[in-house]
């Protein structure tokens, strides 16, 4: 199995879709990688829903990898298949590209990249403690 990575922190990326008219689609992330296992949110503009709010927010659950990151996306209240993302990170874990495909639909698919946009040193956030 290989290693896990630390993906851990802020993120910044787009998604797009095939030969589409439709300008590509940016999102900022939060990823938790603790042993491989890959949990976050996601929020971008909305783009799809009709009536509905202006940004989307998603859950991510997955896994990482040295090699590879795969992690499915579903929108709370959002009556569609999780979307499937599956990239690899670069050799500095600062970038991912990949591919993304509803998981019901695997005939509908496009691209995505993302970029860290928090150094490694301040991925921890402190929270404060709450004073009772």
């Amino acid at each position: 199995m290989p290693k896990p990575v630390d993906l851990s922190g802020l993120w910044g990326g787009m998604y797009w879709y095939p030969d589409s008219v439709v300008e590509p689609v940016s999102f900022s992330a939060w990823l938790s990688v603790i042993d491989g296992v890959l949990t976050g949110t996601t929020l971008e503009p909305n783009t799809f829903l009709l009536n509905g709010p202006e940004e989307l927010g998603a859950k991510l659950t997955g896994s990482a990898s040295v090699t590879r990151v795969q992690f499915s996306k579903a929108y709370p209240d959002v009556e569609q298949p999780p979307v499937i993302y599956s990239g690899a990170p670069s050799e500095d874990g600062n970038k991912i590209s990949g591919s993304w495909r509803f998981r019901d639909l695997g005939y509908y698919s496009g691209g995505f990249e993302m970029t860290r946009t928090t150094a490694k040193s301040e991925r921890m956030i402190k929270i404060p403690e709450t004073v009772g």
